[in-house]
């Protein structure tokens, strides 16, 4: 027993691997997409700017949704906070190759679902369209509008989308900025507006003389949550409990309220 423990250590002298000037590390990187996180001490959240979920304040500072999503969910990991700015065609690439731990208010389509995974719903979304109540007179479906004859304004962003697949034989007028487009809406150079949550919610409470919202079901509807890499199990089951005790006390209920007004809660899966 002797004999073999002296040539034991004699061959581990010898071995090129005792003389490397490479020391071992101490310790492993964690396995884990939570042991990740908390290890390098930031979690990044990939987002798409547009409001109310993420957009710049008057202080040109970010604010909406998803900034006090995150910014709650970082704290309760006990980590910072970085964003990453990102598109409607980067934004799941920048998740699955690792540009972003997660992205933020984001929907399933089966594109993303080949390398994400979902977590539960935490908003709810819809595009419908705001009509000029005069120049759409006797408009009433989607197929109404779905005409050459037919201006569609449109921003950049979700509803600008929907619009173009729902409505491809209507003639979308794209605009720089959601103030041009009602602008354009209200002086009657526009059969309608695509919108989108919150923006139908508020015309139908205020009720505006000139305008109506003539569809009696949206084009659209969202629900949105956290979108991870497809192999990062334990941090999905992490966000969902975090997200079910969020509803529980209150939180997100009052988060959605701040911005959406009374848009209805995302339906559970």
């Amino acid at each position: 027993m002797k004999r073999r423990i002296a040539l034991g250590a004699a061959a581990a002298l010898a071995s090129p691997w005792a003389l490397s000037a490479t020391p071992r590390p101490a310790r492993h990187e964690p396995r884990t997409a939570l042991g990740r996180i908390r290890h390098k001490g930031t979690l990044t959240v990939a987002v798409i700017p547009q409001r109310p979920w993420f957009f710049a304040d008057n202080d040109a500072r970010w604010t909406g949704l998803d900034v006090d999503v995150a910014n709650r969910l970082a704290a309760d990991l006990g980590v910072k906070l970085a964003f990453v700015h990102s598109t409607w065609d980067g934004i799941a690439d920048d998740v699955a190759l690792g540009d972003a731990d997660l992205a933020a208010s984001l929907w399933p389509t089966a594109r993303r679902a080949l390398t994400l995974a979902f977590s539960d719903p935490y908003a709810a979304t819809q595009v419908t369209l705001i009509a000029h109540r005069e120049k759409s007179s006797g408009l009433r479906r989607a197929a109404d509008f779905d005409r050459a004859e037919v201006i569609l304004g449109v921003t950049e962003g979700l509803a600008s989308r929907v619009a173009r697949q729902r409505l491809p034989n209507a003639s979308i007028k794209p605009f720089a900025s959601e103030a041009a487009t009602w602008q354009a809406l209200l002086a009657g150079e526009l059969h309608a507006v695509a919108a989108q949550t919150p923006l139908p919610e508020a015309l139908a409470a205020e009720g505006h003389p000139a305008l109506s919202m003539p569809l009696a079901e949206p084009l659209t509807r969202r629900r949105e949550g956290f979108a991870v890499r497809a192999s990062d199990a334990d941090l999905l089951l992490y966000l969902n409990a975090w997200l079910r005790h969020q509803e529980d006390v209150g939180w997100l209920p009052e988060r959605r309220l701040a911005w959406f007004g009374n848009t209805p809660a995302p339906a559970a899966p």
